[in-house]
Order: structure tokens, then C-alpha cells, then sequence
């Protein structure tokens, strides 16, 4: 193992509050409004962009973004394209892990930067942003529509969107625990109970009995606001409804289930003093309309007024991703006194050691020799108390593939698959499917066949590289897979481009 001592050989550059406070973009965020609490106004969206945002026309997406002039987004559906419609749209700071774009510095969690990330506001105050997109299928209303008894409407949620947000739950606990504000957006495909109240029932044809929907019931038990029914909280007035404009808008299904779906939760809040859609010319309450309109969902913004708090200690590059090229820019804060040591570690175990930096947060900018690629752990120290930790991915010199391994080509029936994949996008959804062999997948959307085919499949975890099982815990209904011949794609961002493939075939015991 090498550790290469660096001593004074960097270079840290202080950056003052006040410089923070006088940063401007051309995209410039709104305000926090100063009051004798100082509380924050911010403006927060939650927008399926479908597939990717290209299937009408990427720039009316970057439109209805402009148009609506959110301080923060929460994209669901991006396909991949997270960083570009972050600079398209003017907005200097991104993480495509969690298919968020904001206009305010994000802070990643090094432990659990899948489920959110931490929004600095005001200098040196955050608030917690999560973004999530449950799955859509089979479709409460639906069910609902085509005469399914109610219990077995419960049970599909339970089974297919309910438990989803375990995890994330149990973080919001610690995190609220902590006094940290958090906003929660998403794609949650199933209703909200306020909307289905026996009031309602009628007011919708496919609305033919009252429904508690356990996921949005579950937010509200826990203290979380659904912020557009707190600002117009009457469904019949005002019901804000994000499925659908129809695709392309306004065509529409005449059996389509009109519903609201896409929502911006809140926890710790002061109040939500507003709520606005984004959507089509001429749609149910539309504040911001687009010409034509890319998506098949509306997009929600709402205005909460919170008390920001102090943020954690931290390390970090300000993107996760590096080019090879790029130089090393970490940014760092730490509550203790200095003076502290900085360590660089790659995967193999050698070190850069930066020491006796001295302010509490600061920029430092170094360069790594050709030894430090892929995965790049950073850690920041007073004498041997580790305060923070990081990483970061460094791309290779010259252009690295994707891959996709298996151990052997046969597997038995209920036999765990081991994966392992290399040089993936690190997508927040970048997925590991298994298909029957005959069905292909392409880079277009078009749900045929062969691309919904897909019988297995889990996430990568927004991973570069990394490994898990597809076993019993996979998603999907076919395990174990049956007797026969497979492909295994490792596909971008939720969609059916193939990254890479591997054959594979099952026999009997």
C-alpha cells in the first residue's frame, strides 16, 4: 500500500459567506424572504419529464422548467438526461443519482446519497430534499375503474408501491429528528385519500367508492403536508390533477383515469403558501401552459416558507462524476476546529494526505495522478477523528464500455444469479434485467412487445460499477425463472437502452 504525503503542496482557497450570498446565475434563484424568525420561501417542482424529455420536443421542457421558475427540481423519468437539462435549463448544480437539479449548492450524503440530498438554501443552512418515482403498474384507479372489489385495491398497493418508501422512511426519522426540513417529491402513481373522499365519489366516473390510499395516508400519519391540498384544500374546486394531459397533449384516452399522483410532501415546514401546475394551453387548473406540451404528466410547484438549518459536515466534489481531465476541485466544512487532514484514497488503497488546513470550510484544488481512477474515497480528519467522508468517480484516460459478467453461463432453477457490472452511467435507475432471449431492447422508447418483456430486474443504486444477486428479492413476478435461454441487459435510467448483455440459460435441478 502507497501513501503519498503532499504536506503544504495544495492549494485551499477560503470562500467567504458574503461571496456565497452574491453568487449569480443567469438562472437566478428567488429570494429567501428575511423575517425576525429568518425564515426561507423557496420554490420546489416535482416534474415527469416522460422518457428522457425528448419524445416531443426537449425544449419545450426546458420551457415549462424556465416558465415555472422553481428554485429546486425533482425529475422523474429522466432517462439519462439529468445534467444536460440541468444546463439547458440554467441550472448550475445537479445530481443525477437522484434525478435532482436545483439552483442551490447540494450537499451528497456519503451513506445514503440515493434517498436525498442536502439543499444550502442560505449560507451554511440546508433544508432535505428526496425524490421518488413508485411503480406504476397495476394501477389503483384502474382497478378501481374495471369493478375491483376495494380490498383487493389495498392489497395491489401494499404489494406494489406501500413498501417502497421503507427505507426512505426510516431516514426521514433520523433526519427529522435532527430538526432538518424536509421536501419530498415524486411521481407516486396511486391518488391521494383527500381526493377520494365519499364526497368525491361520482365526481369522476372511475371514482365509484371512497379510498384511503395507503401510501399518501401513510405521509400524512407521519406529519408530512401534501402541500398543494394545504394551499386548495377543496378536491371539488380545485383538484390539480397531473394524470394526464394525454400524450401527445390533449389527446386522451377515453377510459383514462384522471387523477392527481405527482406530489411535493413536506415535513417541518413553516406553511405552503402556494401551488401551481405546469401543463397544456387551456388544461384543468394550468398556471404555466406549454405549446406543445412534452409530457404526459403535469408538473406541480409549490412555495413553502421553513427555517433552514445548519448543515452537516462535508466533503465533496461538486459533481459526483469526474472526466479524467478534470481538475480536483473538493469543497469541504467541518463544525470543529482545524487544523484538519484531508485523505484521497483509490481502490487499491493509495493515499494523498493533505494536511494542517486550517479554515473550517473551504475549496481545495489538487491533481491526481494517472493511479487514481474509478471509485476516489475522501475523508476529513482532526488527528485520527474521522469528521466527514465522500467519494467521487473518476473516469478512466481513454473511453471504458460498460460491462455486464456472470460467473458461468448455467444457472438451476432458484439458483441465485451474481452480478457484476462495470463503467455504468450512474444513473439514479440504471437497472439489471432479465429478458427471454428472443426479445431485444432498443434506445427509443415504443413499448413493444420485446422491450416490456422484461421478467426480473433490479437497480444499481445510481453504482458506476458494483455487484448484487438477482434472486427472490428481484422486482418482477417470474422468479424463479423457468427452464430456458435468457439475456441479461444492464439498461440506462429506467429505459430500455442497452448498456451491455450476456447470455444465459437455465436447466432443471
Amino acid at each position: 500500500m502507497m501513501q503519498r504525503y503532499l504536506g503544504h503542496q495544495f492549494v485551499v482557497i477560503f470562500i467567504f459567506l458574503i461571496l456565497l450570498v452574491g453568487l449569480s446565475f443567469s438562472c437566478q434563484p428567488s429570494r429567501p424572504s428575511s423575517v425576525k424568525e429568518k425564515l426561507d420561501t423557496i420554490r420546489v417542482m416535482s416534474f415527469n419529464i416522460l422518457y428522457g424529455g425528448d419524445e416531443v420536443d426537449f425544449s419545450k421542457v426546458v420551457e415549462a422548467i424556465q416558465l415555472a421558475n422553481p428554485d429546486i427540481i425533482g425529475l422523474q423519468e429522466a432517462e439519462g438526461n439529468t445534467e444536460m437539462l440541468a444546463k439547458a435549463a440554467n441550472y448550475p448544480y445537479f445530481d443525477s443519482r437522484l434525478h435532482v437539479i436545483s439552483k442551490f449548492p447540494l450537499i451528497r450524503s456519503y451513506y445514503y446519497g440515493w434517498y436525498y440530498t442536502y439543499v444550502e438554501i442560505e449560507p451554511g443552512k440546508v433544508l432535505v430534499l428526496s425524490n421518488v418515482h413508485l411503480p406504476s403498474d397495476p394501477y389503483g384507479p384502474e382497478l378501481v375503474r374495471d369493478g375491483k372489489p376495494i380490498q383487493s385495491v389495498y392489497d395491489n398497493e401494499l404489494k406494489t408501491r406501500f413498501h417502497e418508501l421503507d427505507a426512505h422512511k426510516k431516514h426521514f426519522s433520523l433526519l427529522e429528528a435532527d430538526g432538518f426540513p424536509i421536501l419530498l417529491t415524486g411521481d407516486f402513481n396511486a391518488p391521494s385519500h383527500l381526493d377520494w373522499d365519499s364526497s368525491m365519489i361520482g365526481q369522476r366516473s372511475h371514482i365509484k367508492y371512497a379510498v384511503r390510499w395507503p401510501v399518501a395516508e401513510s405521509l400524512e400519519k407521519m406529519g408530512y403536508i401534501d402541500t398543494y391540498r394545504a394551499v386548495f384544500p377543496n378536491p371539488h374546486t380545485k383538484p390539480g390533477l397531473t394524470w394526464t394531459p394525454g400524450f401527445p397533449a390533449p389527446q386522451k384516452n377515453p377510459t383514462e383515469t384522471h387523477d392527481r399522483i405527482d406530489f411535493i410532501w413536506a415535513s417541518g415546514i413553516v406553511k405552503a403558501i402556494g401551488a401551481q401546475l405546469v401543463g397544456e394551453a387551456n388544461g384543468p387548473d394550468v398556471d404555466f401552459a406549454v405549446t406543445p406540451y412534452p409530457s404526459d404528466h403535469r408538473g406541480v410547484i409549490s412555495t413553502c416558507v421553513l427555517k433552514s438549518v445548519t448543515r452537516p459536515n462535508y466533503i465533496q466534489t461538486k459533481n459526483r462524476l469526474l472526466e479524467y481531465e478534470d481538475t480536483v476541485k473538493l469543497s469541504y466544512f467541518c463544525k470543529d476546529k482545524g487544523p484538519f487532514r484531508v485523505i484521497i484514497k483509490n481502490e487499491i488503497g493509495d493515499s494523498i494526505i493533505l494536511d494542517n488546513i486550517k479554515p473550517s470550510e473551504g475549496e481545495i484544488i489538487t491533481n491526481l495522478g494517472s493511479g487514481f481512477i474509478k471509485n476516489i474515497e475522501v475523508s476529513l480528519k482532526v488527528k485520527n477523528t474521522l469528521l466527514a467522508q465522500g467519494n467521487f468517480w473518476r473516469k478512466e484516460m481513454s473511453e471504458v464500455k460498460p460491462t455486464l459478467r456472470i460467473p458461468k453461463k448455467q444457472f438451476h432453477v432458484n439458483e441465485a444469479i451474481p452480478i457484476t457490472w462495470q463503467n455504468s452511467a450512474g444513473n439514479r435507475f440504471d437497472w439489471v434485467a432479465v429478458y427471454p432471449k428472443s426479445s431485444k431492447t432498443t434506445k427509443d422508447y415504443g413499448m413493444t412487445h420485446d422491450q416490456s418483456q422484461y421478467l426480473i430486474y433490479k437497480y444499481t443504486m445510481g453504482e458506476v460499477s458494483g455487484s448484487f444477486n438477482l434472486d427472490s428479492l428481484s422486482k418482477g413476478d417470474f422468479w424463479p425463472l423457468k427452464p430456458g435461454n435468457y439475456m441479461i441487459h444492464l439498461l440506462l435510467d429506467d429505459g430500455f437502452q442497452s448498456l451491455a448483455a450476456v447470455p444465459i440459460q437455465i436447466i432443471d435441478q
